[in-house]
């Protein structure tokens, strides 16, 4: 039942809302029944864990309720995003050991939406740089990469990236629509480390639902590591399960079939994956 899913996740948020910044909360804004689920995660033993059963724990919203508001989304530095990533920076925001476990995922997840053996993957590497963890071998079952489409702020990093076939330069956050980009022509979608910047992000994953074939997949990998200036308000406010039940919430809301999970890494980052999966067969209402 609409509007009443976030009070059957078992919340003790009222008293739990101090995040890793000493932040109690924001009583002089409305308070999203997003919020209340993520500050709840502080009051968790384990912090929300483990990935691999955390909806089943903390319940998503129904797809097109959006729990989040725009509070939500407010972060330190409000100044032009084109200013800030204007200087290409060829560094990785990850350690070795988490580079090497998304490459390998993706190696296994990436597929054509119609499924089966065999194929080209059409991806878009949403808010990409100069690399793309993209496994360079071929993908599993004899797949392999077809266009690769490179979506990002700067125009320098993105033509240093050698995985990216085409290159689309823009702002999401002052223009979340990917116009240039046919609906249902794309099999997958991957972010790295970048979904926690997004201050629009239902009209973005509105966008990732259009452009993919039914059947298609999203997956937003990311870890603990940010530019605390730019990241949006709420990420800084939880844990990071609960920053993944949020990345969660986000495809959910706009109507895909969401898992999450953690993956296993030799380092010291840990990293986290939300998947969604659009549906084979389309609602006309979302």
């Amino acid at each position: 039942m609409r509007g009443v899913w976030w009070l059957r996740v078992g919340l003790m948020a009222s008293s739990a809302g101090c995040g890793p910044m000493g932040v109690q909360g924001h009583a002089e804004h409305p308070r999203s029944a997003g919020r209340a689920v993520v500050e709840s995660f502080w009051a968790s033993r384990t912090q929300g864990g483990p990935a691999e059963t955390l909806l089943s724990r903390y319940r998503l919203p129904p797809a097109g309720d959006w729990p989040f508001n725009s509070h939500d989304f407010e972060r330190e530095d409000e100044d032009d995003d084109r200013t800030f990533y204007s200087t290409p920076r060829m560094v990785h925001h990850i350690d070795e050991g988490a580079r090497k476990a998304w490459t390998k995922h993706l190696k296994g997840v990436l597929a054509p939406a119609a499924g089966g053996e065999g194929g080209t993957v059409d991806v878009l590497d949403l808010c990409s740089s100069w690399v793309s963890h993209l496994p360079s071998k071929g993908l599993s079952g004899g797949r392999q990469l077809g266009r690769v489409l490179g979506h990002g702020m700067n125009r320098v990093e993105l033509k240093k990236n050698p995985a990216l076939t085409e290159i689309i330069v823009q702002d999401l956050n002052a223009e979340p629509k990917l116009a240039q980009i046919p609906s249902q022509s794309l099999d997958a979608v991957i972010c790295t480390v970048s979904v926690d910047y997004l201050i629009n992000p239902q009209a973005v994953m509105a966008e990732v639902y259009r452009v993919l074939k039914p059947g298609g997949k999203a997956h937003f990998g990311f870890s603990n590591r940010f530019f605390p200036t730019k990241v949006i308000a709420l990420w800084r406010e939880t844990t990071d399960f609960g920053r993944l039940w949020m990345v969660a919430a986000y495809l959910g809301s706009a109507g895909f079939s969401v898992e999450t999970t953690q993956l296993t890494t030799s380092g010291k980052d840990p990293y986290y994956v939300a998947s969604g999966t659009k549906p084979a067969e389309i609602r006309a209402d979302l």
